[in-house]
């Protein structure tokens, strides 16, 4: 089983680089942040992949701002909008699945909104915790976890999305027992998700892992593969790749 996670930074604009055609051949769970879009303009994006796929849009109540999309091959059991904050920024979709949860989220940025990014932080890890499964968190958490995660760690201490208390969070979260995906599995690689050479802002040059896949503790033996996928060029961040074991039958055909 595949789960691809991705930033799209808009669906319509993605959509015009071809990014339907690489989401149809790309995975089974397909977690999308920052879609940009109200449902039904993400829809009208999408509606082609449903032949194939099931799609559920999660958009923000503003228009042209954040928002979330989960397309995924099976139908879930379940599939909760209600995150309970900052709902009107569609930043949460939770699918319930026969034998796990998959969290699709987009955490704030921060900057003059930390203390908004840090609360939203603490709701989502208490929600995953809450839940009764084995969980995959996927999506874009606007933090930079290590040195090993951007390209300037020396000089970016107190510059959001490095700061102490917001890699304290996900301290945390491997701490808890939950495994960066792509940090477990290359574990010395410097490498990043987010590209300032292909974004409109941000000084050129500096460039961030802030896209991540997180399992549960109790699939870290299911882990195949996880992946940047530097190949494809269709926003300023790059998707990212899950491969698990079809040792554990996780979706049913």
């Amino acid at each position: 089983m595949k789960v691809v996670s991705f930033n799209v930074n808009g669906i319509r604009a993605a959509a015009r680089r071809g990014v339907v055609d690489f989401l149809r051949m790309s995975g089974d769970i397909i977690c999308l942040q920052e879609i940009k879009a109200n449902a039904e303009q993400a829809m009208e994006v999408l509606r082609s992949l449903e032949s194939e796929f099931h799609v559920f849009v999660n958009p923000a109540q503003k228009a042209g701002y954040s928002g979330t999309a989960l397309v995924t091959r099976s139908q879930p059991i379940s599939v909760r909008f209600d995150f309970g904050f900052l709902g009107d920024e569609g930043r949460v979709i939770i699918a319930e699945y026969a034998e796990f949860y998959v969290v699709n989220c987009y955490v704030p940025h921060g900057g003059k909104r930390l203390d908004v990014k840090m609360e939203f932080l603490d709701v989502l890890w208490k929600t995953v915790a809450s839940l009764d499964k084995p969980v995959i968190v996927a999506g874009d958490m606007n933090i930079a976890h290590t040195e090993k995660d951007l390209s300037h760690p020396k000089i970016c201490h107190n510059t959001t999305g490095f700061l102490p208390e917001e890699r304290k969070v996900l301290d945390g979260v491997v701490g808890s027992g939950f495994v960066d995906t792509f940090r477990v599995m290359n574990p010395d690689v410097q490498a990043y998700t987010w590209d300032s050479y292909r974004s409109k802002t941000g000084r050129k040059g500096w460039n961030y892992r802030f896209d991540y896949i997180f399992v549960d503790g109790r699939l870290r033996d299911r882990i195949a593969s996880a992946d940047i996928l530097y190949e494809h060029f269709y926003s300023d961040h790059y998707p990212i790749e899950l491969a698990l074991s079809s040792r554990l039958s996780l979706l049913e055909r």
